[in-house]
């Protein structure tokens, strides 16, 4: 199995198009839009940034990190055998791949992913 890898951030945001501005002009990143509402930054390194809006931006879920997975249903199971109930949600990003949202022990959201082949 290949080592799973911090790969994409959502950022949450109240106002996308003011938030976006700010991190262009602080990182030098730029985002290119790939859904009405949702924005992407490919760093030349590091995880992906996804900015998107929310109404909860700025609360404690105002980020999701993705961790990157080669086999989503085997990692689900260790999820569930650990945490019957870690599991918050399940689904299919199209285009992109498979996705669980799971709850650490402290209730903490992160996402798990497989991309589809390519």
């Amino acid at each position: 199995m290949s080592a799973s890898t911090l790969c994409h951030v959502a950022w949450h945001a109240t106002d996308v198009s003011r938030t976006r501005a700010f991190l262009e002009s602080v990182f030098d990143w730029t985002f290119a839009q790939v859904d009405p509402d949702y924005w992407v930054c490919r760093p030349s390194s590091g995880a992906w940034i996804g900015l998107t809006s929310s109404p909860h931006a700025g609360e404690g879920g105002a980020f999701l990190p993705q961790i990157s997975t080669s086999d989503i249903e085997a990692t689900c199971q260790r999820v569930l055998a650990l945490a019957p109930n870690a599991i918050a949600e399940r689904g299919d990003i199209p285009g992109v791949g498979l996705y669980a949202d799971v709850r650490d022990p402290d209730g903490a959201i992160f996402s798990i992913i497989q991309f589809k082949s390519a």
